[in-house]
């Protein structure tokens, strides 16, 4: 039996992903791998994401097209694999905190400067000033 969910998220830039899992340790993108792995299968994906030295079950983080648009993508994963998950969060919030970071530094006006504090519960607090 399964785990595995699908976090309601949209995905549309993937270049943040790929650098808020740049800026989670122990992580990796896996590019145009076209499956991920959960427990007992794989599932159909358009890139992965996978820890660098894995202990554990092995499991990956699938990025996988929206049924809405080839051009928006969510992420899938199963929890059940606790080293995947204890990194990019039990509901993927480090993850997507660490996206929503990245398009928020990509869309800053220029001369602009940014705080970021890490919460010892993972939440990335921002602050931003002219």
């Amino acid at each position: 039996m399964s785990h595995t969910v699908t976090i309601k998220s949209t995905i549309t830039n993937l270049d943040c992903l790929k650098k808020a899992v740049s800026q989670l340790k122990g992580l990796e993108w896996l590019e145009g791998k076209s499956s991920f792995k959960t427990y007992g299968e794989d599932r159909k994906c358009a890139h992965a994401i996978g820890l660098v030295n894995s202990n554990g079950m092995r499991f990956e983080v699938g990025v996988v097209h929206k049924a809405t648009s080839k051009n928006e993508f969510e992420v899938a994963f199963d929890s059940m694999d606790s080293a995947l998950a204890e990194i990019v969060g039990y509901q993927c919030e480090h993850l997507l905190q660490g996206y929503a970071q990245q398009l928020v530094l990509q869309e800053m006006p220029y001369g602009w400067d940014y705080t970021s504090t890490k919460q010892s519960n993972g939440d990335v607090i921002m602050e931003l000033s002219h």
